[in-house]
């Protein structure tokens, strides 16, 4: 009998625990009623609104709505603070109808984000959103299902959501995003879904390469500490910047998508001209570093295979090559390119990429690097990187 007593004791004492830890709606919603906002677009011709939403702060600078929303007028506008100010986007996932804003010089206070995979079907949570233009309006329910999707787990659940709460927030008891809503059932009462936590951060902070080990060894192109590269300079219109690490330079390359904005990078070594690097997924030069630091020297158990991603250059189709990561996608990609690569490049204005696979990118199809300054980038390349060889070594100077 006493084995029972203090069996419920415990029961009831971690029940209470657990309900103090708990939020009410009140508290929530004073926890990150000021990490919604209201999101419009408007007709560039007429000025009228297209259309209405929500967005998270998913980080101090970054919201996060659907797509369907964010995408549909000329102009994007988020209301902060009572006023209405121009947003841009600078990532775009059409297919998961996902979004990130940003609104420059404007610091956001972000949510906590928790894993869509942990939630429990019947665990309470709240919408809080902008239905018919309500802002930051608030309702509770609980998850009615969940089921996977993509790598994440869309929930379903009774919580009012209408219009304008599309890109809102569904939140846990503790306060926690648990999922973006997205949509309604118009033909059922209290039926709505999320999309997945997993889907902002797997865009937020990607994996590198799947099952690879992190390393302490740095790569002989990969230096440990950043600033022992040293930029020569920046060149033309195409902004190739030329770098020096050791006694090698390389020429660092930013990609633009079809939408006219960074996507991607490339790195080209005039020592080794029939190779060049590509980055899909970044265009900073100390992360690329630990992506090929972890590519060429980390433990992988895939071995490199060629992708369904072409590089077109001089009039030519090159496959690419690279290890996939755990979202299937392909941090590095590498392709071999003829010897006299670089007076080809020297005659160009452009190469593209290409992404074929569906993966490795997400929200465009199609990168194009500009070699406007490329010629300047070699001379500057001559001037301060070209080590002469003896057999270069002027005739009036042989013994």
């Amino acid at each position: 009998m006493k084995k029972v007593r203090l069996f419920v004791s415990a029961l009831v004492m971690t029940a209470m625990s657990y309900n103090a830890y708990a939020l009410n709606a009140e508290e929530i919603y004073k926890k990150v009623n000021k990490s919604v906002y209201t999101i419009y677009t408007v007709n560039f011709y007429d000025k009228s609104p297209e259309s209405l939403g929500s967005a998270i702060a998913v980080t101090d600078h970054i919201l996060a709505t659907n797509c369907h929303v964010a995408l549909t007028g000329n102009y994007l506008g988020i209301v902060i603070e009572k006023e209405f100010k121009l947003g841009t986007i600078f990532f775009r996932d059409v297919n998961r109808d996902i979004c990130f804003v940003e609104v420059p010089g404007v610091k956001f206070e972000p949510v906590k984000i928790r894993s869509s995979q942990d939630v429990k079907v019947g665990e309470q949570v709240y919408a809080v959103g902008n239905p018919e233009g309500l802002e930051k309006s608030i309702s509770q329910g609980i998850i009615s299902n969940k089921r996977k999707d993509r790598g994440g787990y869309i929930l379903q659940t009774d919580a009012s959501v209408s219009f304008g709460s599309s890109g809102g927030g569904l939140f846990d008891q503790q306060g926690q995003l648990v999922g973006i809503t997205n949509s309604v059932d118009r033909h059922s009462k209290n039926i709505a879904f999320a999309l997945p936590t997993e889907w902002i951060t797997q865009i937020l902070f990607p994996k590198v390469l799947a099952n690879a080990k992190e390393t302490t060894q740095a790569a002989p192109s990969s230096p440990e500490n950043p600033k022992a590269i040293k930029k020569i300079g920046t060149y033309g219109k195409g902004n190739l910047t030329l770098y020096q690490y050791n006694q090698k330079c390389f020429v660092l390359l930013t990609g633009k998508n079809e939408f006219g904005e960074a996507a991607g990078s490339a790195i080209w070594y005039p020592e080794k001209p029939g190779i060049i690097l590509i980055f899909p997924n970044s265009t900073n030069l100390t992360k690329n570093f630990q992506i090929m630091n972890t590519a060429f020297y980390g433990d992988q158990d895939q071995s490199p295979s060629y992708s369904k991603n072409f590089l077109f250059f001089d009039k030519k189709k090159y496959e690419l090559v690279g290890v996939r990561d755990e979202n299937s996608r392909y941090p590095l990609l590498v392709t071999k390119l003829p010897e006299d690569t670089k007076n080809k490049l020297l005659q160009s204005s452009n190469f593209e990429i290409k992404y074929e696979d569906g993966m490795t990118v997400q929200g465009y199809a199609k990168t194009a690097y500009s070699l406007e300054g490329f010629k300047e980038a070699i001379e500057a390349y001559d001037q301060n990187c070209k080590v002469n060889k003896p057999s270069e070594t002027p005739a009036t100077e042989k013994k």
